[in-house]
Order: C-alpha cells, then sequence, then structure tokens
C-alpha cells in the first residue's frame, strides 16, 4: 500500500516512468530482429556414403559400424545412430548444446577422412559430411513464368539476372536458381562424312576452338599511345559455326556445314519448375543467420516490384513467402493484447462500480 500510496501522491514520476519505459520498449523494438521462429545452434552432422547396389547388410557391416567406431573419439556427444538402407548408409551425430556446428564437421571430417582407406574401393564411394543448418529455411521462393509461348531459354537468362539481383539484397545468404532452359548449340557430326574427308574429332574440334577466340596480334606504340592489338574471332551464331573452315587442302575448303548438323537447342534438364501446371524458373532465396527477417523479405519484395516494371512480360510469384507468416502473428498478437486490455477495463469497471 505504502508504494501505491506514493504513487497516487507523485502522478507526474509515474507518467515520466512510464513513458520512459514505453520509449525503451519501441527503441528496443526497433532494432530487435524479427524472426519466425527462434534461432537454433544445435550441432548435427550427417555423414551420408553412397554403396552403389549394396543390400542394407552390406552397408551397415562395411560403413556403418566402421564410421561409428571412429567416431566414438568424438566429445560432447549427446546422441549417434546409423541408417543403412540399400545403396547407402547415413550416419547422425547430435553434439551436447553449447558445441560449435563448424566445429562439431570439421572434427567428423577429420574422423571419416582417416578410415577413408579402410571404406570399399569405388569411385562414387565418396563420404559427404553435412552440417544441418536449422536457419537455412527459404526465406521466400520466387516464380518467374513468361505469356504462353515464351522461350524458356530466355526465361532462364531472365531469372539468371533476376537471381544475381536478389543475392545482392541485404540479409540474403544465397538462391538457387530451378527450371527454364539453359542454351547450348550442338554440332552432331556424322561420321561417314567424317571418314570421307579424311577428317577426325580433334581436328573439328580443335577448329572450332580456333574460330571462337580471342589472339592476341602485337602492339602499336606510338609517342603518345599504347596499344595492344587482339584479334578476337568469336562466333556471333550458328551460321558464323556452320561456316567455320575445318580443312583446307589443295584449294579445296571443308566447313563444319559439310561434315555435321549444327543445332540451336537446349542443355540437358536436370531439373524443372513448374507453377499451376505451366513450366516456369523457380528461385529459392535463403537468408543469413541472425538478421531481420521481416526486413529482408521486405526488401526482396521491393526488388519484385522495380523488376515487374523491367519485365513487364513475365510474371513474378513469390510464394511461401516467411513475411506473410510473420504478419499473420503480428495480427494474432496485436488481437490478443487489444482484447486482453478490453477485459482488463471491463473487469476493472465493474469491480469500480
Amino acid at each position: 500500500m505504502k508504494l501505491s500510496s506514493q504513487a497516487i501522491d507523485h502522478p507526474r514520476f509515474v507518467l515520466v516512468a512510464t513513458f520512459f519505459v514505453l520509449f525503451l520498449a519501441l527503441y528496443a523494438m526497433s532494432f530487435t530482429p524479427v524472426q519466425r521462429t527462434p534461432a537454433i545452434t544445435k550441432a548435427v552432422v550427417l555423414v551420408a556414403i553412397p554403396y552403389p547396389d549394396a543390400q542394407p547388410t552390406e552397408a551397415e557391416n562395411e560403413i556403418a559400424r566402421k564410421v561409428e567406431e571412429a567416431l566414438t573419439e568424438l566429445q560432447s556427444v549427446d546422441f549417434m545412430a546409423s541408417t543403412s538402407l540399400r545403396g547407402a548408409s547415413i550416419t547422425q551425430v547430435v553434439f551436447l548444446d553449447g558445441v560449435d556446428p563448424d566445429d562439431a564437421k570439421r572434427e567428423v571430417k577429420d574422423l571419416v577422412d582417416r578410415i577413408r582407406n579402410e571404406l570399399p574401393l569405388g569411385r562414387e564411394i565418396q563420404p559427404q559430411v553435412i552440417k544441418i543448418d536449422f536457419e537455412g529455411a527459404p526465406l521466400m521462393l520466387v516464380t518467374l513464368a513468361g505469356p504462353p509461348g515464351f522461350d524458356e531459354r530466355a526465361l532462364k537468362q531472365i531469372a539468371e539476372d533476376v537471381e544475381e539481383q536478389i543475392s545482392e539484397v541485404d540479409g540474403i545468404a544465397n538462391t538457387q536458381l530451378f527450371g527454364g532452359k539453359e542454351r547450348e548449340i550442338h554440332v552432331n557430326v556424322n561420321p561417314d562424312l567424317m571418314t570421307q574427308y579424311g577428317l577426325t574429332l580433334r581436328q573439328i574440334r580443335q577448329a572450332l576452338a580456333d574460330f571462337n577466340a580471342k589472339i592476341p596480334a602485337g602492339a602499336f606504340d606510338t609517342d603518345t599511345i599504347d596499344r595492344t592489338i587482339r584479334n578476337e574471332a568469336k562466333f556471333r551464331g550458328i551460321d558464323d559455326i556452320r561456316e567455320a573452315i575445318v580443312s583446307s587442302t589443295e584449294g579445296r575448303v571443308i566447313r563444319v556445314r559439310d561434315v555435321a548438323e549444327v543445332i540451336d537447342t537446349h542443355r540437358r534438364m536436370l531439373n524443372m519448375a513448374q507453377f499451376d501446371g505451366e513450366d516456369c524458373a523457380t528461385i529459392v532465396v535463403r537468408k543469413e543467420a541472425d538478421i531481420n527477417t521481416l526486413g529482408a523479405a521486405q526488401a526482396v519484395n521491393a526488388l519484385l516490384d522495380d523488376l515487374r516494371q523491367q519485365y513487364p512480360d513475365i510474371s513474378f510469384s513469390p510464394t511461401r513467402d516467411t513475411s506473410q507468416e510473420i504478419w499473420i502473428m503480428f495480427r494474432v498478437l496485436g488481437s490478443s493484447a487489444l482484447f486482453g486490455a478490453m477485459l482488463v477495463l471491463v473487469i476493472l469497471g465493474r469491480n469500480r462500480g
């Protein structure tokens, strides 16, 4: 009662203290990183070793047990378990709290390298030591789609340019691009024609390299300037490739088009992306650890607004946007605070009455 009585007798002090606390709260809120989930620094390391065509029992006896025996030298280990599959063995090591994940990965890799000669021989049997990054969840996915009939190779080039610009945003750790087709020129040599003209694949390859190179051509020096001269013979299109000279003997010129078919196509697709059933290009955006997730997401969305004006024919669709989830949490928190304050006022009013 004495404290409350003092507060009633000195209302100005109470108001000043209240405003000071509110000011500190607003100041702290403006500089506190906004995250969707709390940061996790648990050290978890995986050792994945492929063993093609091996049965689970073989992977366990010849790989998993040897790896577990080698890793017994580790300190501060909380849990270790191995899973043997058909064609692979995976060992999971969970360290105690306080262990640095990078140090844990380095220690595990050193121990696995020691027993490398004890593992089955084979080019494909290469141990992979992976650190589980709990902060590596994507910040968002950015999907690029063109109008019907749009060249997927052009879409790939635009997506690569967009990916480079997104990676330069503050707080973005890395990006990964899926989908689209990358342009590639195929020179399909006819073996019969090549034999008929007495040529080899090495000659054709060397001719293409010579006609698509930058060759120093000396220097041009005067009393006022010094210049370096280069002879640039770069291909400007598939017609230049077709007209490249492979051999010239006794006045007979043999060009690439005489022994090969030149096709403007794309590389073999290793991955693909689709959105609403249509082919597209998708950029996976990952953030740095311990940064303002909301601020980074807003910066990427602002960049996408500028890119929409730069590429009016391309549709930019951010999906799985973490900032949207954070705003939902803010709305839930704000509504809970509002209803809580109203409830307190109602209870105080009833008690006073």
